[in-house]
């Protein structure tokens, strides 16, 4: 339905404040940790990911979105070539995917993993994760682009560095085409569905235009970072297959289908077991559901206005919307942890800390711990940057607050796969205790070892970090899996 003058004035005032927004939250990104803690907490909740970036390319995202939708606003509408870019973008990530799913599938078997396990990978002193329904093996195009910068640059984001030397390039160099027509075809979407969402109402456009943003930036994301069968995948495509498609009926059942689907497998994995594996599989889980509520809420009240059945849909949303975030900038109380004079904070550190009063007690490969006694009250916060960790993990822990230093250690097992022979290892050092044993070779040359490590949960705070670089000791490039954790050490 058209609407006037004014109205189509006033939804463009929209899109001009949009664009101001997003342009404002991108440069607070940038110099406020706070900040970045906050905004990662609201993005994790429909693009889920360790690190914070993903939250200030979304913004950056908008930004560009809202500026498009501002200047094509008073421009005319080609259906046809609407319908081409929209297919264009579908029938590509459809390509990426299964290219991705095939390389994961490929790698598996290769490095003799099961299938539905969760695993680690190292290699070029880099680590990167592999699950079924969320997995990486095609981040190593970020790689390819990131490794020609100098190291550190980038902190210490998963780039997929750890895939270069495993992944053939070549599936890196088509992912990363099939990675750019997909991005230009969704800009071209934009590009000619601005003009429709400026005839429509304020309301209507805006909320049209948060589901075809999110569901678009969940698509892109989940082609480098996720996989075929991760949620934002899933979800993504269906919400973004409804809307560019004109919302008929059939692209309205693929939605329930594909959702539906993605619910069936995930019951499945869970008959199973899949999820006892790692307790990320039940986040992954509530994500999914999170993210499902929260664009269903919002193309509810796009499609049918305030009913009481789309508030209602609105309200379930909501709820875990509100927890993912609650959860997300929890991390704020640890940081406001103190560190009173006479107390011990145990400190991991990718950085050359040289403070009075900071000690150097071990270096493990890239990392350092530090122990320090202050004489003057400091908290977990004022410690973090000076660690080069990232300020939503838990490099430090301090005694008798944060973890009891006489608590059992915390025991490792877990299966480890290598390219190269070593004998038997013990190694042991005042932090940790590792026992590697050889179990068998394979044809294709890799070794397959039982590895059981020990250590002080307080002593070594981030300890999977920890892990690999006591594992890096002895092994160039590994893959381990069945990874099991037991707090009592025994």
């Amino acid at each position: 339905m058209d609407i006037n003058s004014a109205q189509r004035g006033s939804i463009r005032a929209y899109w001009l404040v949009l664009a101001s927004v997003a342009l404002a939250i991108s440069i607070a990104f940038f110099y406020s940790a706070d900040a970045r803690i906050v905004l990662h907490a609201v993005v994790n909740v429909f693009a889920t990911g360790r690190t914070g970036v993903k939250a200030i390319v979304f913004f950056i995202y908008v930004f560009c979105v809202a500026a498009i939708l501002y200047i094509r606003s008073n421009s005319g509408i080609t259906a046809g070539k609407l319908s081409f870019w929209g297919k264009m973008a579908i029938v590509s990530a459809l390509g990426a995917y299964v290219l991705n799913f095939v390389t994961y599938l490929w790698m598996m078997k290769t490095w003799h993993i099961p299938t539905f396990t969760y695993s680690l990978v190292y290699d070029k002193g880099a680590f990167t994760s592999l699950q079924f329904i969320h997995n990486h093996v095609t981040k190593g195009v970020i790689a390819v682009f990131t490794q020609f910068f100098p190291e550190g640059f980038f902190g210490h984001l998963d780039s997929g560095t750890a895939l270069l030397g495993i992944v053939p390039h070549s599936v890196f160099f088509v992912q990363a085409a099939l990675v750019i027509v997909v991005t230009v075809s969704i800009f071209m979407v934009w590009k000619h569905v601005s003009p429709q969402m400026n005839v429509m109402k304020p309301a209507r456009g805006v909320l049209f235009g948060a589901v075809l943003a999110m569901s678009s930036f969940m698509v892109i994301k989940s082609l480098l970072d996720g996989g075929m069968l991760s949620f934002e995948a899933v979800i993504g495509m269906s919400f973004f297959i409804l809307l560019v498609s004109g919302e008929s009926s059939l692209a309205k059942k693929t939605l329930i289908g594909m959702n539906l689907a993605y619910i069936a497998l995930l019951g499945v994995l869970y008959w199973f077991g899949y999820f006892a594996l790692d307790i990320n599989y039940g986040y992954h889980t509530f994500s999914a559901v999170t993210a499902f509520l929260c664009l269903t809420a919002l193309y509810g009240l796009y499609s049918v206005g305030r009913t009481r059945l789309s508030v209602l849909v609105l309200i379930m949303a909501l709820i875990p919307f509100g927890v993912q975030v609650y959860n997300g900038v929890d991390i704020f109380g640890y940081h406001a942890v103190s560190i009173d004079r006479g107390d011990t904070a145990y400190i991991l550190s990718y950085n050359d800390i040289g403070i009075s009063g900071y000690v150097k007690r071990a270096s493990i490969g890239s990392v350092s711990l530090y122990t320090v006694s202050p004489q003057e009250s400091l908290t977990v916060g004022d410690i973090i940057p000076l660690t080069g960790f990232s300020g939503n993990t838990t490099p430090v822990s301090v005694a008798w607050k944060t973890c009891i230093p006489s608590a059992p250690p915390t025991r490792y097992v877990f299966d480890l796969v290598a390219p190269h022979e070593i004998d038997a290892v013990s190694d042991t050092d005042q932090f940790y205790r590792m026992n590697a044993q050889l179990i068998q070779k394979y044809d294709n040359n890799l070794y397959h070892y039982e590895i059981v490590l020990n250590t002080n949960q307080c002593f070594v705070p981030q300890q999977i970090v920890f892990v690999q670089e006591v594992l890096a000791k002895h092994f160039d490039r590994f893959a381990i899996y069945n990874i099991q954790q037991f707090e009592n050490g025994e």
